[in-house]
């Protein structure tokens, strides 16, 4: 961004947009490829280093959250990301997507219509205020390194999974994969990267809802258990109470990944997985997933 302000014909695009600069945070790949806790902590750190950049230019910005429906692919509740993002990264405008499957759940009835838009401007609007007066949220140094440190592990978690001999035959015997890649509706249409292979071919939201159709919710979850066991035992419980209680990423990050924890399925995943497998891949499911 630095080196793209610098560019005279881009200065004079900035003058022509009034010196608003619109920036879009993705989410869906991030956690496809590196686990809901690395992809978390890199859209926030993207929209914090994003935010000094432009302060430092004194150029205005939009952070665009491209968010998808579900919480792998930062759908969690648009008051709770406005919350959830770096300490003067939200500007006064607010701007996201609406995925086609939660248009209907948040704007179908006019009732939930204005409760979605009253959650969203009462955030705004106090997000804005604090960042003004200078009282937004920061994060502690304590902080910030137990979530690197989370991140980290629970990356090291998902790509072993992902890089696993056989996993990729693995997801396509246990998941309606075959099916979803024939809709031809919205974002579940296939689109691979050219050259890509295996699970990186998969596009984002095809991948996430296979996953949730067999009740597995692997994206919503899987990894985390290492990242946070790990933080546990080198910066303490009690570190990471505070973090909960008193940094709202963290917290946001918590509860989504509790919330995606309830509404896996053992039962109905064992069921899916209950047919041989290539490789000898098995699922042994429990009376509650483990997040390792």
């Amino acid at each position: 961004m630095r080196s793209l302000l610098g560019v005279p014909a881009y200065q004079q695009h900035l003058a022509a947009r009034k010196r608003l600069q619109t920036v879009l945070i993705g989410y869906s790949e991030g956690n496809r490829d590196s686990g809901i806790c690395a992809a978390r902590l890199a859209a926030y750190r993207a929209q914090h280093v994003l935010t000094v950049a432009l302060h430092q230019a004194r150029e205005g910005h939009v952070l665009f959250h491209s968010r998808g429906g579900s919480i792998p692919r930062g759908g969690t509740r648009i008051d709770e990301l406005l919350r959830a993002a770096p300490a003067g990264s939200v500007s006064g405008v607010l701007r996201f997507t609406e995925q086609g499957e939660s248009v209907a759940q948040n704007f179908g009835l006019r009732a939930n219509a204005m409760r979605s838009l009253e959650r969203a401007f009462n955030t705004l609007a106090l997000a804005t205020l604090a960042v003004r007066r200078g009282v937004a949220v920061q994060e502690g140094t304590a902080f910030a390194v137990a979530a690197a440190q989370i991140a980290a592990q629970s990356r090291i978690a998902w790509r072993s999974l992902l890089e696993r001999p056989g996993f990729y035959d693995f997801f396509r015997a246990v998941t309606p994969i075959d099916v979803i890649e024939r809709m031809r509706i919205g974002a579940q249409r296939r689109r691979e990267a050219p050259g890509a292979s295996g699970v990186a071919a998969v596009p984002a939201p095809a991948w996430v809802y296979a996953w949730s159709q067999s009740r597995h919710m692997l994206p919503g979850w899987y990894g985390a258990g290492s990242g946070f066991a790990a933080a546990r035992s080198e910066r303490g419980l009690e570190l990471l109470r505070g973090a909960y209680g008193g940094w709202p990423f963290f917290r946001s990050l918590v509860d989504d990944i509790e919330a995606m924890l309830a509404r896996a399925d053992m039962e109905i995943a064992a069921a899916m997985t209950s047919s041989p497998h290539p490789r000898g891949w098995a699922w042994r499911p429990t009376s509650a997933p483990s997040t390792r």
